[in-house]
């Protein structure tokens, strides 16, 4: 009888709990919603979620211009940097022209500001891969959160039903062993009158016995499923009670094939691995282009002054493209993303 109601238990898509409106008494419902909202996996895995969000923001920003902002205070007395930082200041005199002022310059102070703007214009389609790694991150982030989120349910759900149903096993032997104690008691009066068989009452009393042994191991099984349920929702043993029914139904069961189909279409944790597996063919296709060049548009507007009085601004525009050669670090990226 234990085993088979076991079975029952663990068939646990073959049960049905639902909340009566008891007082004091939790239902499935409530359960499951005070675990959601406390546990730490489904805070992780939405927090995880945001992460990804926000990186795939950082990615698709980039495709923003950029200004940069510098500033610096030099002093020196080389010749050229004395001479370059006059004419950069649009203050050169014919005085400066002089041999020993071009050989012999003073220290000279020198304030310079600058503001550059860039453009990507060809990153060698790194922002196209990183944006698209970003998407497939949020996806795969939020498959894992759904993951968290299914198996919490199923955690709660499997120990609320087994706290239903070692209550149900608990009354049900309390009643048997009750009726049994009667029947005991009225089998003793007969056999002192030679009705019963000493043998019959005997295992009669056994019977009792071990239903009595039964009660007390489901009663240890009640409190634990007690305890578990109480520890996934936060609170005390003592303050926490349940309230609901379990009744069986019989489900139409599905061909296999179905089945499978089913699972591979909508298991979080399946399409986490195809999500995992397309970043991977998004690095690899990318450490391929890692040697293309990168092309930027630039601007920069850049002012020298020796005490802010005059800030004469110097500019200059341009397209520069960077190519990197004999980078160390290639054959190991290049592995790590063929090799994953």
């Amino acid at each position: 009888m234990l085993a088979a109601a076991m079975r029952i238990f663990f068939l646990i898509l073959s049960l049905t709990a639902w909340a009566s409106a008891q007082s004091g008494g939790t239902s499935l419902g409530a359960a499951v919603d005070a675990v959601l909202q406390r546990n730490p996996g489904v805070a992780g895995a939405k927090y995880r979620v945001q992460e990804a969000d926000a990186a795939l923001r950082e990615t698709q920003m980039k495709r923003l211009p950029s200004l940069t902002v510098n500033s610096a205070f030099t002093r020196g007395d080389n010749p050229v940097y004395v001479f370059g930082t006059l004419m950069n200041r649009k203050s050169f005199t014919q005085a400066d022209f002089a041999i020993d002022s071009l050989n012999n310059p003073g220290l000279t102070n020198n304030f310079r500001n600058s503001f550059e703007v860039g453009v990507p214009l060809f990153t060698g389609f790194e922002l196209q891969s990183f944006e698209r790694l970003g998407r497939l991150g949020r996806d795969a982030a939020a498959s894992g959160q759904e993951l968290t989120v299914q198996d919490t349910r199923y955690a709660v759900v499997e120990a609320f039903l087994q706290v239903l149903l070692q209550k149900d096993l608990f009354r049900a032997l309390a009643e048997r062993i009750e009726a049994s104690d009667a029947e005991i008691e009225n089998a003793r009066k007969l056999k002192e009158k030679g009705l019963v068989l000493g043998s019959d009452y005997y295992a009669a009393q056994a019977i009792c016995g071990s239903l009595k042994a039964w009660r007390t191991q489901v009663a240890a099984g009640l409190e634990a499923a007690k305890s578990r349920l109480a520890t996934l929702m936060g609170v005390s043993p003592q303050s926490m009670s349940v309230s609901g029914v379990l009744s069986y139904k019989e489900y139409p069961l599905e061909p296999e094939a179905d089945l499978v189909e089913i699972a591979l279409r909508h298991r979080p944790e399946l399409r986490q691995s195809s999500l995992r597996e397309d970043m991977a063919s998004v690095l690899r296709r990318q450490e391929g282009l890692s040697l293309l060049p990168k092309v930027e548009a630039f601007g920069s507007m850049e002012t020298d002054t020796k005490d802010f009085n005059g800030n004469p601004w110097n500019k200059i525009f341009g397209v520069r493209a960077s190519l990197p050669l004999g980078d160390p670090t290639y054959p190991s990226r290049r592995s790590r993303a063929f090799n994953p």
